[in-house]
C-alpha cells in the first residue's frame, strides 16, 4: 500500500508540457563550430544510404532525441567546464555540488544513462540515429559559442567516428519536429533497411521527444515503436524536488521502476492522440545501473 500511495503521489507531482516554448533569433555563425564526424543521412549520396541500408537490414534502430539537451541548451544556475580532457557530460556526472538537490540529481542520472548507452551501442555495434537540433550552434539557446564547440566535441568523442551512429536534425533547438525533407528521409531509410523496431530516447519526455514520437506514430507501425524509460529524460521545469526525489531510489539512483510507473500513467499525457505509448527495457539497458 505504501508504494502504491508513493507511486499515485508521483503521478499527481508530475506533469509534462509542450515542448520548449516560443521561436528564437538567430545568431551570427559560430567560427569555432567542427563539424560532427557522423553521418549525415541527408548529404549521404544514395549509393551509400544503399550501402547502410543493407547492413542495418531487418534489425532495430535506436532514435535519440536532442541528446544531453540538459547539459548544452537548458538554461542552468551553473555552469560546466571540461576538465581534465573529459567532455562536458562527464565533468558534470563527477562534479559535486555543495547544494544539490533531487531535480539535479536526476539530471545527473539521466545524463549517466544516456552517455552510457550511446558507449554500449558503440562498443556493440547497435544502430543509432541521432535527432540533432536544428542550427543549434547559432541558437542563442546554445550554452556553448565561445572557444571550441562543444557539443560536437562530445558526441564525436562519444562515437569515435563508427558507422553504426547516423544522424539528422530537427526543424530548430525548441523543436522535435523534422521538415518534411528529414521526414521523408528517415522513413524511406527505415523501409529500405527493412528496420523492424524504433526504440525512442533522449528528451524531453512530453516534450521534444513528444514531438517526435508523435511524427513515427502516425507515420509507422504503433506495435514497432518503444520508448525506453531509462534514457527519456524529464525536463526539469517539470519537475518540483519532491517529485524528482521520487524518481531516485535511496541511494539516489535512477528508480526505473518509477520511470516506467510515471510514463505508463499518464506522464506523457497526449503522447499518441487515442493510446498510451509503448515502453520497453531492452536488453542494453541492462548497463544502466
Amino acid at each position: 500500500m505504501k508504494n502504491t500511495a508513493k507511486l499515485s503521489l508521483l503521478i499527481i507531482l508530475l506533469c509534462s508540457l509542450g515542448c520548449a516554448a516560443g521561436t528564437e533569433s538567430i545568431r551570427a555563425e559560430n567560427p569555432a563550430q567542427q563539424p560532427l564526424a557522423i553521418r549525415n543521412l541527408r548529404t549521404m549520396s544514395n549509393e551509400a544510404v544503399t550501402d547502410l541500408a543493407g547492413k542495418w537490414s531487418g534489425g532495430e534502430v535506436y532514435v535519440i532525441v536532442h541528446p544531453s539537451y540538459y547539459l548544452f541548451f537548458h538554461d542552468k544556475p551553473f555552469s560546466i567546464a571540461s576538465a581534465d580532457g573529459k567532455n562536458i557530460v562527464s565533468s558534470f556526472i563527477e562534479t559535486k555540488y555543495a547544494e544539490t538537490g533531487p531535480v539535479i540529481m536526476l539530471m545527473k542520472e539521466y545524463e549517466k544513462a544516456e552517455l552510457d548507452f550511446i558507449s554500449a551501442a558503440r562498443e556493440k555495434g547497435i544502430r543509432v540515429i541521432f535527432l540533432i537540433p536544428g542550427n543549434y550552434s547559432n541558437s542563442p539557446r546554445y550554452l556553448y559559442t565561445e572557444g571550441p564547440d562543444e557539443y560536437t566535441k562530445y558526441l564525436n568523442g562519444l562515437t569515435q567516428g563508427s558507422d553504426n551512429f547516423v544522424y539528422l536534425e530537427s526543424m530548430s533547438v525548441n523543436t522535435g519536429k523534422m521538415s518534411k525533407e528529414h521526414q521523408s528521409l528517415f522513413l524511406n531509410f527505415l523501409k529500405q533497411a527493412d528496420i523492424r523496431k524504433v526504440y525512442v530516447g533522449g528528451g524531453y519526455i512530453g516534450r521534444c521527444q513528444k514531438e517526435f514520437y508523435n511524427f513515427l506514430a502516425h507515420n509507422w507501425s504503433k506495435d514497432n515503436i518503444a520508448i525506453i524509460p531509462e534514457i527519456s529524460a524529464f525536463s526539469p521545469d517539470d519537475l518540483t524536488d519532491p517529485a524528482a526525489k521520487m524518481l531516485l531510489t535511496s541511494d539516489l539512483k535512477l528508480n526505473k521502476a518509477a520511470v516506467s510507473v510515471f510514463i505508463a500513467n499518464g506522464g506523457v499525457r497526449n503522447l499518441n492522440a487515442d493510446n498510451k505509448p509503448n515502453l520497453v527495457n531492452t536488453p542494453l539497458t541492462d548497463i544502466i545501473r
